[in-house]
């Protein structure tokens, strides 16, 4: 595993494994806990006594419950969990040593990167502690002796606090899963963005896990390439698209500005970061979209070192969007004339962008003699409004390489004696069209199960012109 992907990698597996041991341990607490109110004074039917005596005993009960929660084995959890912030600040030097050379940390960042691992720290085994956990339970003992409630409405009290019950998670972790992964993410992308300012970086890759929370925001941007420029705007809610709402988008940190965007990126609980990269490393198209847009602005010495021709030039390309939905055509061209002129398309082909539930790319063929079809040149990307700009491009390099075997002739039909078609591969026979007809049906066709439509995909991506292009282009 590379130095960024373990980087990545950390955001979300700290988080979780801090949840899991606190998950562990807070049964113990519970066990605890009713050790500690066990020295409460009942009434002969089992109530909790309404005397002074037992008032004084809560202070009792907290030390040792402070005691317990800064000592053993909740201390060694929390001592895991420092080593793992030191080891990312660790991770981070390492990233940008292998890829720039050096990492530039300033006694700024490294000191910034100390006091909010510190104040992590005094969060959870710390004062913090008196809002999650030690008042809720002096709260529980003050009403329980109060009102003289019984020693079982205590005890069941303590564990929802403790344990949490059906619908809620115990207080610890419910209150630190969240402050974790935010605390960690924050200061991880406040160190890297400092160390990027001090290389003079202007270009960020979008990266991290995909969970079951991702939100819009997140999963419209993951994998990709942004400059400076256009993630500022974002933090001024211009160039949010179909995720934006009445706040900016859906977990958008109140106070998220041009500033702030880079360490705060999508919101609470956001397990992403904008990593700076190297202009070198960016997609060409990227690179030209941005220049085109007006946020890149490289001098001429960089456009040629970078291979960078902006506007006109190239196959031509014609995009037609009947499918209402609002969808940047502009990127989508710009992507589909880089690509072409990467795999030698002699020809300008179209692009039709229709709605369907059915999200995916499609290319017909087209005849080019009375007995000869190839595929033509133009392709159809399918889509609910949901895709993002990652997997457009992944579609339309899927299906220009369809193209690209019908033009260089690799994958074509031809008529045989009896007037039916067959598919010919690399100047060989494969198989018929009418059952490759009849196998692309089977992939949607609804009466069919699950299973036999996924047995149906498995032949369908194993084709040789299909397998060719899932192998070089990545799936959608």
């Amino acid at each position: 595993m590379s130095v960024l992907s373990e980087k990545i990698d950390a955001l979300s597996t700290v988080p979780e494994q801090w949840a899991v041991q606190i998950m562990k341990f807070q049964p113990k607490l519970l066990t605890q806990l009713n050790q500690l109110a066990s020295k409460l004074t009942l009434t002969s039917d089992g109530f909790l006594e309404m005397s002074a005596s037992n008032l004084n005993v809560i202070s009792e009960i907290m030390e040792g419950l402070k005691s317990y929660m800064t000592t053993g084995e909740y201390k060694t959890i929390v001592q895991e969990l420092d080593k793992q912030f030191v080891a990312q600040e660790a991770r981070t030097m390492a990233y940008f040593n292998s890829t720039f050379g050096s990492a530039p940390v300033t006694s700024f960042a490294s000191t910034l990167y100390n006091v909010q691992r510190l104040r992590m720290l005094e969060t959870v085994i710390g004062d913090g502690l008196y809002p999650v956990l030690y008042t809720p339970i002096r709260d529980v003992l003050l009403d329980g002796i109060a009102s003289g409630s019984s020693y079982s409405d205590l005890v069941d009290n303590l564990s929802r606090l403790s344990v949490g019950d059906a619908d809620l998670e115990g207080r610890l972790a419910r209150y630190t899963r969240v402050l974790v992964s935010d605390t960690l993410a924050t200061t991880d992308r406040q160190f890297t963005q400092i160390i990027g300012d001090e290389l003079g970086l202007e270009w960020f890759r979008y990266l991290g896990g995909l969970i079951k929370t991702t939100r819009c925001f997140c999963l419209e941007r993951n994998g990709g390439y942004y400059h400076r420029r256009e993630i500022e705007l974002w933090g001024d809610n211009v160039g949010v698209g179909d995720c934006a709402t009445k706040t900016g988008w859906q977990g958008r940190f109140r106070g998220t500005n041009s500033e702030t965007i880079f360490s705060w990126v999508g919101g609470y609980n956001c397990q992403h970061s904008l990593i700076p990269i190297s202009e070198a490393s960016v997609p060409k198209a990227d690179l030209i979209l941005a220049i085109e847009k007006g946020y890149y602005k490289p001098d001429e010495a960089t456009k040629k070192a970078l291979g960078l021709s902006v506007g006109g030039g190239g196959v031509k390309v014609g995009i037609t969007n009947n499918s209402g939905i609002d969808i940047d055509t502009k990127a989508i061209n710009t992507h589909a004339r880089l690509k072409a002129k990467e795999y030698g398309l002699k020809d300008g082909f179209d692009i039709d962008i229709v709605e369907s539930d059915n999200v995916g790319g499609g290319v017909n063929f087209k005849r080019i003699s009375p007995t000869v079809s190839k595929f033509e040149n133009k392709i159809e990307i399918f889509t609910d409004g949901t895709l993002t700009k990652t997997q457009y491009n992944q579609i339309i390099n899927h299906e220009l390489r369809h193209v690209q075997q019908g033009q260089v002739g690799k994958m074509l039909m031809k008529r045989n004696s009896r007037g039916s078609w067959d598919i010919y591969w690399d100047g060989k026979k494969y198989m018929s069209a009418s059952a490759y007809e009849k196998l692309t049906k089977r992939i949607t066709n609804p009466r069919l199960s699950f299973k036999a439509r996924a047995e149906a995909f498995k032949k369908y991506e194993n084709l040789p012109w299909e397998k060719e292009a899932f192998d070089n282009d990545g799936r959608f």
